[in-house]
């Protein structure tokens, strides 16, 4: 174990101006919202097409554990069928 690392690659990898490089040649969305900001990295047209963070679904894991979910999930599985 190397927790001083693994704590140099998070945050490398939650860098902004890595995650737009990351960005610019995959085409994720960066999670880190100062990514956008990287102009010199991410052209007008990439941001533009790119998923933002702050815009997408969050998901709620009380939802997932209930009985809604669970009922859900079955529809889902018969409509697989």
């Amino acid at each position: 174990p190397n927790p001083k690392q693994a704590m140099q690659l998070i945050n490398s990898a939650l860098d902004p101006v890595n995650q737009a490089k990351f960005a610019a040649k995959v085409g994720y969305g960066p999670t880190n919202p100062k990514a956008f900001e990287q102009k010199n990295i991410l052209s007008d047209k990439e941001i533009a097409w790119l998923p933002d963070v702050k815009k997408l679904l969050i998901a709620d894991p009380t939802w997932y554990t209930s009985q809604q979910a669970s009922e859900a999930y079955q529809r889902f599985g018969k409509f697989l069928q």
